[in-house]
């Protein structure tokens, strides 16, 4: 009866001891993989239009029709944990609501010029490369190439005329610009599959021409645009281990 009881006993003991061998060790968290998400933010425009190809005297002078908008958009990005550092590429585009208004009136008075510049949309490509303060916390800085959206429209008309008796003309165009970006930021793994981040941009969108007749008169007025904002935004990315891609937590 003793050596029943000692043996289940060591069968207990071994069981326990097997079972507590076999639990699953937990692994640290990496940044390493794939990831998809979302954003929201803000931009300010950095813009000024010059105007050129008017007669004597009638030439304005440039404005920056600055305005501000709502950005909203999606990115996918790839992060490579080294250690403490990171580097990884990110691509985003979004939608943007930015437009600016300014008005400018020729030494001589005769002629007015309100313009309207707009940012209607961007996207990015960026290099990031980053230092992890703690397990979860990233900062980092990013560069790369932005393209986008923009648009001008102009009007150029006499002080108190109209385009029937006076001299006037109107032109607008629109393209696809691109430039360079950078920028910088921190995001947080508040969770094993998804992060938050917030960051600023510097997104540079080149210029745009735009060349229109003025009625009554032999000259043409021509119109060009720079293009550039500031960037605010918060996101939010989930790595796609939490789809089954890659290594589970």
């Amino acid at each position: 009866m003793k050596a029943l009881v000692l043996a289940i006993t060591v069968l207990i003991a071994s069981a326990a001891a097997s079972g507590a061998s076999a639990a699953p060790m937990p692994v640290p968290f990496t940044w390493t993989g794939f990831y998809f998400g979302g954003q929201i933010g803000a931009g300010i425009a950095r813009t000024s239009s010059s105007f050129s190809g008017f007669d004597a005297g009638d030439t304005a002078p440039a404005v920056s029709p600055n305005g501000a908008g709502l950005i909203v958009g999606g990115q996918v990005g790839y992060n490579r944990q080294i250690g403490f550092w990171l580097a990884g590429l990110e691509t985003d585009i979004a939608g943007a609501f930015i437009k600016g208004n300014a008005s400018s009136i020729s030494p001589n008075t005769f002629f007015t010029v309100p313009t309207e510049q707009d940012i209607n949309w961007f996207g990015t490509l960026r290099g990031r490369v980053g230092i992890l303060p703690t397990e979860r916390l990233l900062l980092f800085a990013a560069g790369g190439l932005a393209y986008g959206g923009v648009a001008v429209s102009s009007i150029s008309l006499a002080v108190g005329g109209n385009c029937i008796t006076s001299s006037c003309g109107t032109g607008s165009a629109s393209a696809t610009r691109t430039g360079p970006t950078v920028g910088g930021g921190f995001e947080y793994a508040w969770s094993n599959y998804a992060t938050f981040k917030a960051e600023y941009l510097y997104v540079d969108l080149g210029t745009l021409s735009v060349t229109y007749p003025i009625t009554l008169a032999v000259s043409k007025a021509t119109t060009t645009s720079t293009f550039a904002a500031n960037i605010v935004r918060v996101g939010l990315n989930i790595k796609l281990d939490a789809l089954g891609f890659g290594p589970r937590y």
